[in-house]
């Protein structure tokens, strides 16, 4: 069967909503090889155009401070222009992303 190669990720992983949902929903302290494979197959989507970058941040940014990930944080807002629309992560997000990975950390982004 062939298919084209931007549809790679989605044989992989199924759907891109599973995806969101799995990533945000994670209960692991560090990622498992699975879940950076997902993270990372999101944020191309995201790039692309082949999924709202809102969705991606939410879900993404949320998985990184349980993973206490500053870079993948970091990746997912500028990715997905959360440094320019500071509602897509809201203030909650915001607060725990502080919290989590520190005032001047969150600061510089």
């Amino acid at each position: 069967m062939l298919w084209p190669h931007e549809h790679d990720d989605e044989v992989v992983f199924g759907h891109a909503n599973r995806a969101l949902d799995q990533i945000k929903g994670t209960q692991t302290k560090k990622p498992t090889t699975e879940e950076m494979l997902q993270a990372r197959y999101l944020l191309r989507a995201s790039r692309s155009g082949r999924m709202e970058s809102w969705k991606v941040a939410q879900s993404i940014c949320t998985a990184a401070l349980t993973w206490r990930d500053l870079a993948l944080w970091k990746e997912a807002v500028e990715v997905c222009r959360g440094d320019r629309r500071v509602s897509i992560l809201g203030l909650g997000g915001l607060r725990d992303a502080v919290i989590n990975l520190g005032l001047s950390n969150v600061k510089e982004v």
